[in-house]
């Protein structure tokens, strides 16, 4: 039976978490269809699924000094144990890893060495992404760096002096390699069922008959006056202490409903005229529900 790996590679703020726990929450239906949605445990993959990011595991070999050869021999094994399990199609997810390049390898070394090692073992490879528009995009990527990155330039100096690599990212995974389906978000988010019904499509099962979760457990977010406090907190105190209050912040029923971040017209310009080229190439490889 021909053995088949779709991987979940974000990118940030698409849903990913949503999508991981949803995967759990139905491990059973996507099993009884065939489907594998690993745990992993000392640093292997498990049958029974038991974290929601079950591929940071296989994020870390790249940023270890092995060489690429070690590297793809350790992707090996973790393979060649994922499929052990008696199953033809496994999914793998973590939103990182369309987001990251070790400074010290060559651009594409992450999905190079996928690439490779599922040649080798003769596995059909699927890499399925997602990608916001940046203006809607980097007030959400601000904020995470605020709450979890002790960031503390404002949001229109953090876009001003940061050109973020994600879409480019897309668009040189989809030269290099054919079989990528990269999905608009906020398009996707306009669709009858969302960003679900096009997952579920590429993972090759219909979600129709899966249990949900409510939305307001999955990521909850700060008002532009909490990250602004913060920010300033992140000035002066160490991570603990931001950790503290970003919990109690975000665990806490606020008294009133304050704006979340958002780019002003004329910083959504710049965006729009930064990422221009970027968005026109994505718009033409695109995929539809």
């Amino acid at each position: 039976m021909k053995k088949k790996l779709i991987v979940h590679i974000g990118t940030p703020k698409t849903g990913s978490s949503y999508l991981q726990e949803l995967c759990i929450k139905n491990y059973d239906k996507l099993l009884a269809a065939g489907i594998l949605y690993p745990g992993v445990e000392s640093g292997e993959f498990t049958k029974k699924a038991n974290i929601p990011i079950n591929a940071s595991h296989i994020l870390s070999l790249f940023f270890s000094e092995c060489s690429k050869e070690e590297v793809c021999n350790s992707i090996v094994d973790n393979l060649n144990t994922l499929f052990s399990f008696n199953v033809s199609t496994a999914l793998i997810s973590d939103e990182t890893l369309s987001a990251y390049t070790p400074n010290y390898k060559q651009n594409f070394f992450i999905f190079e060495c996928l690439i490779e090692v599922c040649t080798l073992l003769d596995i059909e490879l699927l890499f399925v992404g997602y990608y916001r528009h940046p203006s809607k995009y980097l007030p959400s990527h601000w904020a995470q760096l605020v709450k979890k990155h002790k960031e503390t330039s404002a949001l229109s100096e953090f876009v001003a002096q940061n050109k973020i690599p994600y879409w480019n990212n897309l668009i040189l995974l989809s030269r290099l390699y054919e079989n990528v389906a990269i999905y608009s978000y906020d398009d996707e988010l306009e669709t009858e069922g969302g960003i679900v019904t096009s997952f579920f499509k590429e993972v090759g099962v219909d979600p129709r008959g899966f249990s949900l979760l409510a939305d307001e457990i999955i990521n909850p977010s700060l008002s532009l006056n909490c990250l602004t406090a913060l920010r300033l907190i992140n000035v002066e105190y160490e991570n603990e202490i931001i950790e503290s209050v970003e919990s109690i912040l975000t665990n806490a029923k606020p008294k009133v409903k304050l704006s979340k971040p958002r780019l002003s017209q004329e910083l959504e310009n710049f965006v729009n005229e930064l990422y221009k080229e970027e968005l026109y190439q994505l718009s033409l490889i695109t995929s539809k529900s």
